[in-house]
C-alpha cells in the first residue's frame, strides 16, 4: 500500500488522490482539493494514530505514528531520518496504488529503535524512507473530541505530538505492536476505539462539527495582518490554506483571545515561528509598564511593525537559529571547566539533586533490629523508603512494592550514598578515570592506584594478585575520612561492637567493617579515633 494515501476521505466525489510517496506534487491542485470540501457537512474518516519514540544511539524525536494493517511494509519520512543522524543508499522501489496504479519512488532502508511513550514498549522495526507520508495527514486528537461519544469519554487516548503530522506509517511487517488488547464500540456509525500495545488509538468518522470544536489559530490573528506573510512554509500548505480560508470568514469579527496562544503552541510546528526583536514587538509595550499617553503617542502600537509591510527576506533575522557544527566545536573548551562534574552524575546516574544531605542524619543503619527505641533517623533506611515510593508512583498498582525494606533494595541506596559521597570529594579523579586519562598531580589519592570498577571509585592494590580473597576485598572502597557518609559508616561499626577499645587493634575492631567496606586506605586511625571520641561511652 502507498504510504501517501493511507489517510482517506469519504463521501465527497470531488475529492482528488494525494500525490505518491516520492512526489512533491503541491500547490493548486491541494488548493482545489481543500475548496471542494468547504461549506458543506464533510465526513472524514480518521484512521489509527498514536504517539511513539524513535530513536538512535542517544538521538530520541518524539512523532506521530499511523497503524495501517492493510500495508505489507513500514515507512518513514525522510526528514526524521535526517534528525537521527541515519544516511543509506537509495533504491528505486514500486508500490502498487489503487486502481492496479503503481508508483515508483527512491527509497532507504533503516532499522530505528521504537519505543512507545509510556515505555511499555522499546524495540527495533525496519522501515522505508518516503518524503511525505499520508500526504502530510495530520491526526485527529482524540483528547478533544472524544467528549462528543459517551463510550469514548473515559478513555485515556495518548497525547499527540504537537506541530506533527504523521511521521511514520506502521504496516503489517510490525503487526505484534499493533493487535488488539482491548476493543470499545459504542453505537452504530460511532468511532471505535482500541487499545494496542503502543496505547489507546480510535478509528471512526469524524465531520466538520466536530472539527470546528477544535480552536482556530485564525482567531488569534487580528485583521489588520498581512495575511501573505503570515502564513506557515510551503512544508504546511495544507494548514496555510485552511488558516487564509478561516480568516477570510471571520473578516472583522476576528478577536484576539489568551486560549488561542495555546492551540497555537499545540497546532503549529515551532519551525513556522518567526523572531520578532523587541523593539519591534507592540506586544512588549502593554506589558512593560507604559503610560495611556504614551501608548496614545506609541505608533508601533497603532500601525504594526513596519517590517511586515517587507518582503520575507527582509523581516529580522532569527538569532536563535540552530548552529551549525563549527559553532559548537569553538564553544566547547568554553563549557567543559563548569559543567564536567555536574555532566558527570548526570549523565550516568540519571538521577536529580538529592536533598537528602548526610550531615543531617545520625546514624547509618538502625543499630538494634529490635523494637526498643532508638535516637536518631537511619541515612540508608530513610533514603530506601524514599526511592521505594518514587519507583512505586510509576508502576501499576498491582506492580506495587509493599512491606519491609528488601536486602536489595538496602544494598542499592547504600551503593548510591556511597558513589554519590566520592563524587563530592573525588569529582576530577572520577571523571578523568572514565575518560581514560591521567589522574590530577595534586591528587590526594593518586598513591592508592584508583579504579573506576562497578560503578565505584576502588583502589588498585596488590590484593588483587590474591586467588583467595573476594572480588570486594581485592579493590577496595575509597572513601574520605572527613566526608559524613564516612563518619557515619565508622560510628556504626564502632557502636555494633559495642564500643570495644584497649587492646583490640583498629584493624579488629573493624574487621565487620573491612568486610563490607574494605577500604581501610582511607578509613583509618584518624576515622576510629573520631568514632570513639564521639561516642559518648567511650569519652566515659
Amino acid at each position: 500500500m502507498d504510504p501517501s494515501k493511507a489517510p482517506s476521505k469519504e463521501k465527497d466525489d470531488n475529492m482528488k488522490v494525494e500525490s505518491g510517496p516520492g512526489s512533491n506534487t503541491e500547490g493548486d491542485d491541494q488548493r482545489k482539493t481543500y475548496g471542494a470540501t468547504r461549506g458543506q457537512e464533510t465526513e472524514y474518516v480518521a484512521l489509527r494514530t498514536v504517539p511513539v519514540i524513535v530513536k538512535n544511539g542517544n538521538k530520541r524525536i518524539p512523532v506521530n505514528c499511523l497503524l495501517d494493517e492493510g500495508s505489507d511494509t513500514s515507512y518513514i519520512n525522510e526528514d526524521v531520518i535526517e534528525a537521527l543522524g541515519l544516511h543509506g543508499a537509495k533504491t528505486e522501489i514500486n508500490v502498487k496504488v489503487a486502481n492496479d496504479e503503481t508508483v515508483t519512488f527512491m527509497s532507504s532502508t533503516f532499522d530505528v529503535g521504537l519505543e512507545s511513550t509510556d515505555g511499555r514498549v522499546d524495540t527495533t522495526i525496519t522501515v522505508q524512507s518516503s518524503k511525505k507520508i499520508c500526504g502530510g495527514m495530520k491526526p485527529v486528537n482524540w483528547i478533544k473530541i472524544k467528549h462528543n461519544w459517551q463510550h469514548l469519554q473515559k478513555i485515556y487516548f495518548p497525547k499527540l505530538v504537537t506541530g506533527r503530522r504523521v511521521d511514520i506509517l506502521l504496516g503489517a511487517d510490525h503487526h505484534e505492536l499493533m493487535y488488539s488488547m482491548k476493543e470499545v464500540v459504542g453505537e452504530h456509525g460511532q468511532p471505535s476505539a482500541r487499545l494496542c500495545p503502543l496505547g489507546w488509538t480510535a478509528v471512526g468518522k469524524v465531520n466538520e462539527r466536530h472539527a470546528d470544536e477544535l480552536p482556530l489559530a485564525a482567531e488569534a490573528v487580528g485583521k489588520n495582518c498581512y495575511m501573505d506573510d503570515l502564513m506557515p512554509s510551503v512544508e504546511s500548505s495544507s494548514q496555510a490554506i485552511e488558516t487564509r480560508q478561516q480568516l477570510t470568514t471571520l473578516g472583522d469579527k476576528a478577536k484576539f483571545h489568551i486560549p488561542s496562544i495555546g492551540e497555537i503552541h499545540e497546532e503549529t510546528n515551532p519551525v513556522q515561528w518567526k523572531y520578532v526583536p523587541t523593539s519591534s514587538n507592540p506586544a512588549d509595550h502593554g506589558t512593560r509598564g507604559l503610560t495611556v499617553t504614551e501608548l496614545k503617542e506609541n505608533e508601533l502600537w497603532w500601525n504594526r511593525p513596519e517590517f511586515l509591510k517587507e518582503s520575507r527576506d527582509k523581516w529580522p533575522e532569527e538569532k536563535f537559529a540552530e548552529q551549525n557544527a563549527q559553532v559548537f566545536a569553538e564553544m566547547k573548551p568554553e563549557r567543559k571547566g563548569d559543567a564536567v562534574c555536574f555532566n558527570a552524575t548526570q549523565e550516568d546516574e540519571r538521577e536529580e539533586e538529592w536533598h537528602l544531605k548526610p550531615s543531617r542524619f545520625s546514624k547509618w543503619y538502625r543499630l538494634s533490629l529490635t523494637k526498643r527505641l532508638e535516637l536518631g533517623l537511619s541515612l540508608v533506611r530513610v533514603r530506601a523508603w524514599v526511592h521505594r515510593f518514587i519507583a512505586n508512583c510509576r508502576k501499576l498498582k498491582k506492580d506495587r512494592v509493599s512491606g519491609e525494606l528488601t536486602a536489595n533494595e538496602l544494598q542499592g541506596v547504600e551503593e548510591i550514598i556511597i558513589r554519590e559521597a566520592q563524587m563530592e570529594v573525588y569529582c576530577q579523579e572520577i571523571t578523568a578515570l572514565k575518560e581514560k586519562k591521567s589522574l590530577p598531580k595534586r591528587s590526594s589519592i593518586l598513591n592508592l592506584t584508583p579504579i573506576w570498577k562497578d560503578g565505584l571509585l576502588r583502589s588498585n592494590t596488590r590484593l588483587r594478585y590474591s586467588e583467595d580473597l573476594s572480588e570486594e576485598i581485592k579493590y577496595p572502597i575509597i572513601l574520605s575520612k572527613r566526608h559524613p557518609v564516612t563518619k557515619l559508616i565508622v560510628k556504626y561499626h564502632h557502636e555494633s561492637e559495642g564500643h570495644r577499645m584497649g587492646d583490640v587493634s583498629i584493624n579488629d575492631k573493624f574487621q565487620p567493617l573491612v568486610k563490607k567496606y574494605p577500604n581501610g586506605i582511607e578509613i583509618g586511625s584518624q576515622s576510629s579515633a573520631y568514632a570513639a571520641t564521639d561516642s559518648r561511652k567511650c569519652r566515659v
